[in-house]
């Protein structure tokens, strides 16, 4: 079983796996919060598989931060699968939506709002930063 393989099994239990042979990182926490997390940590993820329940823009930028090497998805937005694409990530997913929306379903996902329009990763970084402290969740 190959590292994307392992990630995807693991996420039957959770909602984010990220493998690299024998090493794995997982998380509950929902959002771009638990990638966020291992960024702010210094945890190398470079060449890591990745599996994720949702994967919108801004998990995308995440994912080209952390230099993950490939993912699997159960949904991702329009935006975030051209980003991962457009910088040779693999992508796997099930589903393709052209965006992705809060959990209200009333308007876009704040995150993939405030970064839609954005190109550069570090810009993309700031910005999710910025948003999560602005609704209280950093």
């Amino acid at each position: 079983m190959n590292n994307l393989d392992k990630a995807k099994e693991m996420l039957k239990d959770h909602s984010l796996a990220i493998v690299k042979n024998e090493k794995v990182y997982l998380s509950d926490l929902k959002g771009v919060k638990p990638l966020l997390d291992f960024l702010k940590n210094n945890v190398n993820l470079e060449g890591f598989s990745l599996a994720d329940k949702v994967i919108g823009k801004g998990v995308a930028f995440l994912i080209l931060k952390a230099k993950i090497k490939n993912v699997y998805t159960k949904i991702i937005s329009k935006p975030a699968l051209d980003l991962l694409i457009k910088n040779d990530i693999e992508v796997y997913y099930d589903l393709l939506v052209e965006n992705i929306f809060n959990r209200t379903k009333t308007d876009l996902c704040p995150i993939e709002k405030v970064v839609l329009e954005v190109n550069d990763v570090d810009i993309a970084y700031q910005k999710i930063i910025n948003k999560l402290i602005e609704l209280g969740g950093n």
